[in-house]
């Protein structure tokens, strides 16, 4: 039977077919492992629903209505914990898409997408509202979280003039901090010197998980809730997925996230099977 009528993870990965070359062969092999650990993965785990109720999405652009942007302020002056992403037009390579998450102590998390090339004229009031919103999330007392150095990655949306520059708030560089605490305690010669590490690290004693940050950023992102209380830390709410079709990661991190509202059911864990490798694989 022709490889194209075998499920990916149903193929011997010890059997490759003949008319592969060496490198063709390789690729093939890795692509049929990682199916059959997605496979394995989608057997041992159940399905992971999130409820509407817990999250809203509200896309900011001048189609926004003022009492829309009064709601978005109202609950950003009392949380001071934001995660942030970007987002390049595909075609254009130039940013266009910020995508902002407040991190709240009660629900709903509101997750925030800036529409850069769909902003409202100066004159307006959306306008006001919105340098008013960046005026409050920018605060000196607030925490900024990134999976990469967000002044760079905000530096050419200074010409838009929706907030003062530079940047105020604390910036916490999540990626970075975790490939540095990796190294760190990987080359710690005792768990003692590790520990005291941890404890000193400013990312530690923000209550973040670097490792489930790191997560976060590489697949489509959920909300999680792991205790009882009202208190929901970043590791428990995590970013919505959506529609980022006409949008490219402007960092080195390879997000894909492919629909708006699709049904809120994401199996954990799963890798993806590049299309490159799909095609070599065809007989």
């Amino acid at each position: 039977m022709s490889d194209k009528f075998v499920l990916y993870h149903l193929r011997d990965i010890n059997n490759p077919p003949a008319h592969l070359d060496d490198k063709q062969k390789s690729n093939w092999i890795r692509t049929a492992q990682k199916a059959q650990k997605n496979y394995q993965r989608q057997q041992q785990y159940s399905v992971f629903n999130l409820l509407t109720s817990f999250y809203e999405i509200i896309y900011v652009n001048k189609s926004t209505t003022t009492e829309t942007m009064q709601k978005l302020i109202d609950h950003v002056q009392h949380c001071h914990e934001f995660t942030f992403d970007t987002k390049d037009d595909r075609s254009s390579m130039q940013l266009a898409l910020i995508q902002i998450q407040k991190i709240p102590r009660q629900l709903p998390c509101f997750v925030v997408l800036l529409e850069l090339f769909h902003l409202p004229s100066h004159d307006t009031l959306i306008f006001v509202k919105i340098r008013q919103l960046f005026q409050l999330i920018f605060q000196s007392k607030n925490k900024l979280y990134s999976s990469g150095p967000l002044q760079l990655e905000l530096y050419s949306t200074v010409n838009y003039e929706l907030f003062e520059w530079p940047i105020t708030s604390q910036i916490f560089d999540i990626q970075r901090d975790f490939i540095i605490d990796l190294f760190q305690t990987s080359s710690s010669p005792s768990p003692s010197l590790s520990s005291s590490h941890h404890e000193n690290n400013d990312i530690i004693n923000t209550n973040i998980n670097p490792q489930l940050f790191k997560n976060a950023v590489d697949h489509d992102l959920e909300f999680i809730s792991e205790d009882s209380d009202d208190n929901i830390t970043i590791n428990q709410c995590r970013t919505i997925p959506v529609n980022t079709a006409l949008y490219e990661q402007i960092s080195d991190d390879e997000i894909c996230i492919n629909q708006l509202l699709r049904p809120m059911t994401t199996q954990p864990e799963l890798e993806d099977i590049s299309d490159d490798e799909q095609q070599q694989h065809q007989p």
